[in-house]
């Protein structure tokens, strides 16, 4: 909750910069119209905010691809290996799915290709990545999304 104290300026500015002493960091605070107690009057209010968190190298915009190292136990006679993904808002976690559409979707590939679909839905019945002595399968997860594997 920031701290908010009275302005005295009615200066209708969206925003002032400032500079947070001793540390350098630049700080955001904001003039707002509020209405005063039982409403007599308006009043210009500061608000004091803190900075954006700084920027990071991660593509929101696109797939984010999630590293899954498969590595299968020996005298079982794997071959092939497939992981089912899904997201918590398209239903409970056992169903996994990752669209709206109710069949579970799955990733059999060790990159993201852009531009493709980098998923298949069980109904498609995908053929597994090799996986004879251990692999990487890389899902195509969606930012800021709670993912469920199996």
């Amino acid at each position: 909750m920031p701290r908010v104290a009275p302005a005295i300026a009615l200066d209708p500015a969206n925003a002032i910069h400032a500079e947070r002493a001793g540390f350098g960091l630049p700080l955001l605070w904001i003039l707002y119209r509020q209405e005063y107690l039982n409403y007599p009057r308006q009043e210009m209010w500061m608000a004091k905010n803190l900075p954006y968190p700084p920027g990071d190298s991660v593509a929101r915009g696109t797939f984010v691809p999630v590293i899954v190292s498969v590595n299968p136990p020996a005298g079982l006679g794997v071959n092939n290996a497939i992981v089912e993904f899904g997201y918590q808002e398209y239903g409970a976690p056992q169903l996994i799915n990752c669209t709206t559409r109710n069949d579970a979707c799955m990733a059999a590939a060790s990159t993201v290709t852009p531009g493709n679909q980098p998923f298949y839905f069980a109904s498609e019945n995908p053929a597994g990545a090799s996986c004879v002595s251990g692999c990487t399968i890389t899902r195509p997860a969606i930012s800021q999304r709670i993912l469920t594997i199996r």
